[in-house]
């Protein structure tokens, strides 16, 4: 019984995502090269910035590249292809939103890999880490150095609280 459940749900899904996949194709209607550039040249641009923008090594910049780029283009085309219209104005509106909601996407694959190579934290997660101790440190050094080292606060002592 559990066997014949999987078996159709697995033919259902296959159905469904091969279905879908042959309707996005159908739905971009790509004629040439150009139409490929426009679509996914801001992505890879945008994917440019992005890696130009981390800190870490070439790694964290070749992650952040890849999950802003390929995540923008895909979740543009594929939003592009979901909904099929012949305008172009509603086709560059569905490809920005896709693509940005795709580079959305992208960007948390990205972080989360960088997390992995870094013990838990990205790069700007780690120098936020450290400019935060010695923002802290600093705060202390003031404190300490306007009130000469540490005194009792006299309402605490009269009430036998300090």
């Amino acid at each position: 019984m559990l066997g014949k459940v999987l078996l159709n749900s697995g033919r259902f899904a296959n159905n469904l995502f091969s279905k879908g996949g042959k309707r996005i194709v159908k739905n971009l209607d790509m004629k040439s090269p150009m139409d490929w550039g426009v679509a996914i040249a801001p992505d890879i641009m945008f994917g440019g910035l992005a890696a130009g923008m981390t800190q870490g090594d070439g790694w964290d910049r070749g992650a952040a590249f890849l999950g802003s780029s390929l995540g923008g283009a895909g979740g543009g085309l594929v939003l592009r292809g979901l909904v099929p219209s012949k305008n172009p104005i509603v086709q560059m509106g569905l490809e920005i939103a896709g693509g940005i909601g795709g580079d959305i996407g992208g960007m948390s694959v990205a972080d989360n890999f960088m997390r992995m190579r870094h013990g838990g934290y990205t790069p700007w997660e780690q120098k936020q880490l450290e400019q935060q101790a010695l923002l802290e440190k600093e705060i202390l050094a003031k404190y300490l150095a306007n009130r000469q080292g540490y005194t009792q606060d006299p309402f605490l002592v009269q009430n036998g609280l300090g």
